[in-house]
Order: structure tokens, then C-alpha cells, then sequence
């Protein structure tokens, strides 16, 4: 993240520069979008969202 705020900072054609013309405000979360593997999982993250609620709830609290 502080290598992208970095490069926001200093390259005058990111998307975050105010002066960069973009054809659609969605762009600015498109340039460093980063999909961390949704889309290869082997599941659905919804299938499992019961399971992992209810084992969370008993685990233990440190």
C-alpha cells in the first residue's frame, strides 16, 4: 500500500492525480485493483460463509 500511495504521489498520470482526465470515476479503483485470488478459489467464498460463522463462534477468545 505505501508503494501505491507513493506512486500516486509522484506519477502525474495515475489516476488519483486531480488533474488526469478520466471517462469514468470508476477508473480510479480499477488502476490498482487487485483481485487476491477470488477468482481462481476452488469455491465460492458464499458456500462456506455459513460454515466459517458458525465456527467462529466457537472458537476460543484469547
Amino acid at each position: 500500500m505505501a508503494a501505491l500511495l507513493v506512486h500516486d504521489l509522484r506519477n502525474p498520470n495515475a489516476t488519483a492525480n486531480p488533474a488526469t482526465k478520466l471517462q469514468n470515476p470508476m477508473e480510479l479503483f480499477v488502476q490498482g485493483a487487485n483481485h487476491g485470488g477470488l477468482w481462481r478459489a476452488a469455491y465460492s467464498p458464499r458456500s462456506v460463509l455459513g460454515i466459517a460463522a458458525i465456527l467462529g463462534m466457537f472458537e476460543s477468545r484469547a
